[in-house]
């Protein structure tokens, strides 16, 4: 314990010995709620004070400061705790031995300074060398415990002041809805105090070391136990949300026992109850209450005015987050062009990590109340970063609207100097949030951007669900959130708050105001919808999509060149899919053709879809090509002509085309006496075979993707034409090889087969068609309820006896 103090706390035994010589054998001793020792538990925390202490201290080889040794520093921390004044504490002999050494007063000052830092957790002194923007306390005479002691007893001052120290209030809604920065302290003084403008608040987060000082006298009686309340009701211990948010942005900067203080009683939550934080508690419950959603993931999460959106949190900031995640796999850092991004761009909600690999930031943002807006939103000051803190250089914003081309003479291009070069900047991200809405050039607005991608860039298009058309351009990647809600709880208050938000104005004139308000609210409850969970909302859709183009996004005339185009007007019958605006849909007519189709997509990293039936919701996507298989119709049926050929033991097979529906197969198959148990409507096709189908004959037989033994299939890996399974030698396409995986590739497609490629024809077991008898009963009934009781006798009746499994049951309305 006698060496340097330079070289304090290397170790891991010096450390846990100084700390205990530091704060007595007594607190050192405590014992948790888990049985754990002080001594014994993580005191990384407090470790990291002492590192910075030493370094702060040490400054310039330690020319400000006497302490040479642990034991000196450890000789002062006892004589603290002995309650001996500062005068007489630089009288003794420490002190003394090292001002004769060449050591000056205000050494002497710094060294006690630090002592009482290390004891205490509490910032005595000014370093002469620094500028901390911390609180500190000035200890110029008497004992280091009435000088604590006469900080902390002073009154409150905002004592008739009523203030609800609700569930809500905690840190992380703190920093997720009031948008404050939650700052973490080791200075008990800084504790809940309010900095940068009100945009940040002090927490000290030293939970271990309050623990074990709840028994120290040198503190006021009570303050140990009051800043372990505000503690407790800040990061509840229960509460999943604080619970992730520590440990996703804040796990290795705090005490490990930050979400241990225990619960706090409702009784317990009065602002009465609180002496010491009082005041600092009702100023930032008033800067909480006071605060309004900057941005829409704040928006989501203030549940103050009832307002729940679910699209921004789970699936516009996930997919940014994603997006910029690949591409940064490719490059250190990304430079950003947002199209109307309003007073604050979506980038601010993105994860610290993200935003600090943006190096280049521009706009387009014509509307000039949001650009003062968005330019105060980007700058930094001294006590607040920028929330963009990566850029290498400063932002431009363009006061005009996106232009469509550069030769149009309006507006701004990103990266134009002026100097008439005609040079402009290659960007890797474009984004239009939300801003395409009353663009007159949607498309084009589109393709100029394209223009101004660098090698593997993309534009982004964030936009309500079935309102985007955007003809002649292909996407590389679609994402769709038909999910997506907005709840408004049935209050005037909350619709107050969410109709204005909508209609992007506010009546200057106060009783125009009030008169159009109410006027809004009887809209939202006229047009709102209501569910059973939650009956007290008022219920808006909010369907999302997200398209993503890259450079390739103008490929289409290379496919159409070589694959015919569907006729107009093809029927879809899924009515979500109606809403899809696909970039084209091509209708092949040979193997080769689709396989061109898919050597394209592989070619330009687009995708494609099948159209087939066209009952399921995902055969059309918004500017993906469609791939309308209804020129393979045909269906063939072996009746033992294919026999001696592996891969099946039936009987009997049937050959039908990507084209075919049910009904084509039953028919041609009964034709021949033979059946294939797909499912019950003759109108679908063959998405239903590769995933599941349940009809008549699946009790007796199984599923309809159980009946598969073979297929013709497009690889969507290669391009290749795969023969996989049982297919007879007459219908093997010209160039179709046999896969290295065709047993894994067999199994997949029976009940996954929409995953793995483009089937051309599909190879059905087939058994003898077996007559049946049908009957129906006609059963009246008076309600739902009537039908469900009637139902559940019936399944009683049968299922106290073994049925037959070429029994059937079908019910309808």
């Amino acid at each position: 314990m006698n060496s340097c103090l330079l070289n304090l706390l290397l170790r891991d035994s010096a450390k846990r010995e100084t700390i205990e010589r530091l704060w007595g054998t007594q607190a050192t001793e405590t014992r948790f709620d888990n049985g754990q020792r002080a001594k014994d538990a993580n005191l990384y925390a407090y470790i990291q004070l002492c590192t910075e202490a030493r370094t702060l201290a040490f400054h310039e080889g330690g020319r400000y400061i006497s302490l040479r040794t642990c034991q000196q520093l450890l000789a002062i921390a006892q004589q603290l705790r002995d309650g001996r004044t500062r005068d007489a504490i630089k009288r003794s002999a420490p002190l003394v031995n090292l001002c004769e050494g060449g050591g000056s007063k205000s050494k002497q000052d710094v060294s006690i300074n630090l002592a009482a830092r290390l004891l205490l957790m509490c910032d005595f002194g000014r370093l002469p060398f620094s500028f901390s923007g911390r609180l500190h306390l000035s200890w110029t005479e008497g004992s280091l415990a009435d000088c604590v002691r006469q900080h902390f007893s002073a009154p409150p001052v905002l004592v008739n002041t009523p203030i609800k120290l609700e569930r809500m209030f905690m840190s992380w809604n703190i920093e997720q809805v009031a948008g404050m920065d939650i700052v973490w302290t080791d200075n008990v003084v800084d504790h809940l105090r309010m900095m940068g403008g009100d945009r940040k608040v002090a927490v000290f987060h030293h939970v271990t070391f309050l623990q074990c000082q709840l028994n120290n006298t040198m503190l006021p009686p009570g303050l140990i136990q009051e800043t372990l309340q505000t503690l407790s009701f800040l990061f509840p211990p229960n509460d999943p949300g604080t619970r992730t948010w520590i440990e996703k942005n804040h796990s290795l900067r705090v005490d490990p026992r930050l979400l241990k203080c225990g619960h706090l009683r409702y009784d317990d939550r009065h602002i009465d109850n609180f002496r010491f934080w009082r005041d600092r508690l009702v100023l930032l419950k008033q800067a909480f209450d006071e605060s309004r959603p900057q941005t829409m993931l704040q928006w989501w999460w203030d549940r103050r005015d009832g307002i729940q959106c679910t699209t921004y949190p789970d699936f516009t900031i996930p997919e940014l987050s994603q997006l910029i995640a690949t591409l940064l796999n490719s490059r250190a850092n990304i430079s950003v062009l947002e199209i109307g991004p309003g007073p604050k761009s979506i980038l601010g909600d993105l994860p610290s990590h993200l935003r600090q690999k943006v190096r280049r930031y521009a706009a387009f943002e014509p509307k000039s109340i949001f650009v003062t807006r968005l330019e105060e939103w980007l700058g930094a000051t001294e006590e607040m970063e920028s929330p963009l803190p990566g850029l290498e250089c400063a932002h431009d914003i363009y006061r005009v609207p996106f232009v469509l081309d550069s030769e149009s003479g309006c507006g701004a291009r990103v990266g134009d100097s002026g100097s008439g070069s005609g040079s402009e900047e290659k960007l890797d991200i474009i984004l239009f949030c939300h801003s395409l809405y009353g663009m007159e050039h949607q498309a084009r607005s589109i393709a100029r951007a394209l223009d101004m991608l660098v090698e593997g860039g993309i534009v982004v298009v964030f936009h309500r669900d079935g309102t985007l058309r955007l003809e002649g351009l292909v996407a590389h990647r679609v994402a769709s959130f038909p999910e997506g809600v907005i709840r408004i709880a049935d209050t005037d208050e909350a619709l107050d708050q969410f109709a204005p938000f909508i209609a992007g104005f506010v009546m200057q004139d106060i009783e125009a105001d009030r008169i159009t308000r109410a006027e809004w609210r009887n809209v939202c409850r006229a047009l709102g919808g209501r569910e059973e969970t939650h009956p007290d909302y008022i219920c808006f859709r909010s369907p999302e999509i997200m398209v993503v183009f890259t450079r390739h996004a103008t490929a289409l005339p290379g496919l159409v060149a070589q694959v015919p185009l569907a006729r107009e007007g093809r029927r879809i019958k899924n009515c979500e899919a109606r809403f899809n605006h696909s970039a084209a849909i091509v209708r092949p007519e040979t193997v080769r053709h689709v396989q061109l189709c898919v050597q394209w997509a592989l070619e330009h990293g687009v995708g494609l879809t099948v159209v087939v039936g066209s009952h399921s919701g995902h055969c059309l996507w918004t500017n993906v090509v469609g791939v309308d298989m209804a020129a393979f119709d045909q269906v063939h049926v072996l009746v033992g002509e294919w026999k001696g050929e592996a891969g099946s033991d039936a009987d009997s097979l049937v050959v039908a085309g990507a084209g075919s529906k049910t009904g084509d197969i039953v028919r041609k198959s009964m034709a021949a006496g033979v059946t294939v148990p797909l499912g019950s409507r003759p109108s679908i096709g063959a998405g239903l075979w590769l995933q599941d189908g349940i009809g008549h004959l699946a009790r007796l037989y199984g599923l309809a993707c159980d009946q598969i033994v073979g297929a013709v299939m497009i690889s969507v890996e290669s391009g290749e034409v795969f023969c996989i399974g049982c297919v007879p030698s007459q219908h093997w396409p010209v160039g179709a090889v046999r896969p290295r995986n065709e047993i894994e590739l067999l199994w997949a497609i029976k009940g996954a087969g929409t995953n793995f490629g483009i089937v051309i024809s599909f190879i059905f077991k087939a058994y003898v068609a077996p007559t049946y008898l049908t009957r129906s009963w006609i059963v009246s009934l008076r309600d739902g309820d009537e039908a469900r009781r009637k139902l559940h006798e019936f399944d009683t009746v049968h299922s106290t006896k073994k049925v037959s499994r070429h029994l059937s049951r079908r019910d309808t309305e």
